[in-house]
């Protein structure tokens, strides 16, 4: 009977969970005062104010996306890449893990879930107390919670990465801090440079 090899290490998974509980429960904490603030908000306004207003909800939704969202990804991915990925960064604690009777296919999937499962706590917290608050509120509208969900995985699927990216790349943290936040900000230096020159040769451009 051919034996089957899974890339999932439960046991690593959960100790991965349980050993960086405080960074992801720190931010789930950080993260729930924005909705319980909302509620404290709707509470002494009496509901009066949302009542009825799902599209003014999906606006929050959306504004929080473009302009918290990847600002929050972009430093909590680093912290949970950093995490998960630390030993890669002492050569005892290498030769500890890879003695285990772990693959390194199922070290690099168990701690990427893991890295994964970190960063999408606090987000599913803060969501869901939201959605609570919304639902209540009667301004709870699916289509906006929808999208909303798709681009919070989205975004922490394309920072986390990223962050994992560069781990691979660097010997030290102080080089993956550097390279990443260099990494992120190309684009935007790019844009800079290429706009800077424009003006210097297009006056009035």
């Amino acid at each position: 009977m051919p034996s089957k090899t899974s890339y999932f290490n439960p046991a690593l998974f959960r100790k991965n969970l349980a050993r960086f509980w405080p960074l992801w429960g720190g931010a789930s904490a950080l993260g729930a005062l924005a909705p319980l603030y909302l509620l404290a908000a709707l509470i002494e306004e009496g509901f009066f104010y949302t009542a009825g207003q799902p599209l003014e909800a999906t606006i929050g939704y959306y504004s929080i996306l473009a302009y918290i969202v990847p600002i929050v990804s972009l430093f909590y991915a680093a912290l949970c890449a950093l995490a998960v990925w630390s030993y890669l960064y002492n050569a005892r604690s290498v030769g500890m893990l890879h003695s285990l009777p772990i693959t390194r296919k199922g070290l690099f999937v168990t701690n990427f879930l893991s890295g994964m499962a970190m960063m999408l706590i606090p987000y599913a917290v803060t969501g869901g107390l939201a959605a609570l608050v919304t639902l209540v509120a009667g301004v709870f509208e699916p289509v906006g919670v929808l999208v909303t969900i798709l681009s919070v995985l989205g975004m922490s699927f394309f920072f986390f990465a990223s962050a994992m990216a560069v781990v691979f790349v660097t010997g030290n943290p102080f080089a993956f801090a550097a390279l990443y936040f260099i990494f992120h900000f190309i684009a935007a230096g790019a844009e800079w440079l290429v706009t800077r020159l424009m003006t210097m040769f297009y006056f009035g451009v």
